[in-house]
C-alpha cells in the first residue's frame, strides 16, 4: 500500500506521497500535527480511489481569471476599486499555486500590511474581503477544496471622527459662497446628496410640486452610470427655499429636461478638482470655519438632521444607505445627545405639567382628586 511522508521546507510541512506514478508534493501547514492530519485524509482518499488532484493555477492567473468574470457584471466604479486591491495582492502572493497557500499564509499577509501602515485597517479589510471572494470562487471551478482565507478575521478598524459644520459654520460658509455657485453649496447642503449624484441633476429629475429631486444616475470619471445600489436610487425631499430657488433659475435660463441643472461654462459635468482648489477651499478659508472636504457638507445635513428630531430612517432614506446601520455607525454619536430631550418631550405628551416625582405626591394627587 502507499504510503506518504511529510516534508519540511523552511517553516512549512509538506505531505509527499505517490500519485500517477510521480511523487506529489502538497503544501500542508506551518504546524506538525496539522499536517500529519491532513496528509492523513489525502491518504485515506488516495487508498479508496476517491482522492482527486486538483487543476494546478497560480494565483496571479487566478485573479486574472476572477478579473475577467467580474468585469462583466460590475460597475465601472467597483471594477476600478478591485483591481486597486488586487495589485497589492499580487505583489505578495502572485506565483504561489493557490493549492498551496494556507491560512496561516492569508493572516501573514493582513499582518504584514498593517505593520506596513500604509494602508488603514479598513482598507486593509477589503483585501481581505477580496481574497475570501476569490478563493470562493477558485472553490466553485475545481481549483481549490477549502477557502484558506474563510476564518480570517478582519482588523479593527480605526474609529475617526468625521468633519461636519454646526448650524452657525454652515451659515457662514453659505454667506460667504459666490452667487454663482450658491445654489449648488446650498443643494448639497440642504440635501446632503453625494457629489458625484449632485453634478448629474438634471431638470427632469426636480420634482417642483413633491418638492423632491429625483436620484437615478450618478457620475464616476466623467461617465454616467446608475448608482451603487437599489436605495441610492432614491427621491430625496427638499425643503420649499430650495425647489423655489432652483424654478427661479429654471423660469430664467428655460433649459431642456435633459441638461445638467449645475455644470460648467461648456454645459458638462463639473470638475471635482478643480472645484475643489479653486471655489470650496477658498470658501471655507473666508468663512473661517473648520476645514471640511464637500462630502464635510453631507456629514453636515446628517447629523443637523439628526439633532433636530428626524428619525434615522428618515435620514437613512435621505442619504440613500442600504441599512440603517451603516447610518447608525457614521452618526450615531448624534442621537446621545438628543436622548433626554426625546424623553422629557414623551414625559409632557403622557403626564403634561401633572408630573408625579414621589408616591407621596401622588397619594397626595389622589387626596385632592379623588375619582
Amino acid at each position: 500500500m502507499a504510503r506518504g511522508f511529510l516534508s519540511k521546507q523552511g517553516k512549512i510541512w509538506y505531505g509527499v506521497f505517490p500519485w500517477q506514478g510521480r511523487k506529489k508534493w502538497i503544501k500542508l501547514s506551518h504546524n506538525k500535527k496539522d499536517s500529519e492530519r491532513m496528509l492523513a485524509e489525502i491518504m485515506r482518499d488516495v487508498h479508496a480511489g476517491t482522492y482527486q488532484a486538483l487543476e494546478d493555477i497560480r494565483f496571479r492567473d487566478l485573479v486574472e481569471k476572477w478579473i475577467e468574470a467580474k468585469d462583466a457584471r460590475l460597475k465601472p466604479s467597483t471594477m476600478h476599486g478591485y483591481r486597486s486591491i488586487v495589485k497589492h495582492l499580487v505583489g505578495y502572493f502572485g506565483e504561489s499555486p493557490i493549492d498551496e497557500l494556507r491560512s496561516g499564509d492569508i493572516e501573514d499577509y493582513v499582518l504584514e500590511k498593517v505593520k506596513e501602515s500604509e494602508l488603514s485597517n479598513k482598507t486593509i479589510g477589503y483585501h481581505l474581503g477580496a481574497l475570501k471572494a476569490i478563493f470562493k470562487q477558485a472553490i466553485i471551478w475545481g481549483y481549490l477544496v477549502d477557502n484558506p482565507a474563510q476564518h480570517i478575521k478582519r482588523p479593527r478598524a480605526e474609529h475617526k471622527e468625521i468633519s461636519y459644520l454646526s448650524p452657525d459654520e454652515l451659515t457662514r460658509l453659505l454667506e460667504a459662497c459666490p452667487d454663482n455657485y450658491y445654489p449648488f453649496i446650498l443643494t448639497a447642503a440642504m440635501t446632503g446628496m453625494r457629489w458625484s449624484e449632485i453634478i448629474e441633476l438634471r431638470w427632469m429629475d426636480l420634482n417642483p410640486k413633491e418638492s423632491t429631486l429625483s436620484v437615478t444616475r450618478t457620475v464616476y470619471k466623467g461617465m454616467t452610470q446608475t448608482p451603487k445600489s437599489k436605495a441610492s436610487q432614491r427621491k430625496v425631499i427638499v425643503p420649499e427655499t430650495l425647489v423655489h430657488l432652483l424654478k427661479g433659475i429654471q423660469d430664467v435660463t428655460q433649459p431642456e429636461p435633459e441638461d445638467l441643472i449645475f455644470s460648467n461654462s461648456m454645459g458638462n459635468h463639473l470638475n471635482p478638482t478643480n472645484f475643489y482648489r479653486d471655489m470650496f477651499r477658498p470658501m471655507v478659508k473666508k468663512a473661517k470655519v473648520r476645514s471640511i472636504s464637500f462630502h464635510g457638507l453631507r456629514h453636515t445635513y446628517a447629523t443637523g438632521m439628526l439633532s433636530n428630531g428626524a428619525s434615522l430612517l428618515f435620514v437613512q432614506q435621505q442619504l440613500g444607505h442600504d441599512d440603517i446601520q451603516t447610518t447608525l455607525k457614521h452618526y450615531g454619536h448624534v442621537l446621545p445627545k438628543e436622548a433626554h430631550r426625546y424623553v422629557d418631550e414623551y414625559q409632557r405628551l403622557i403626564l403634561g405639567s401633572n408630573m408625579v416625582v414621589s408616591p407621596d405626591n401622588r397619594k397626595s394627587e389622589e387626596k385632592k382628586n379623588p375619582s
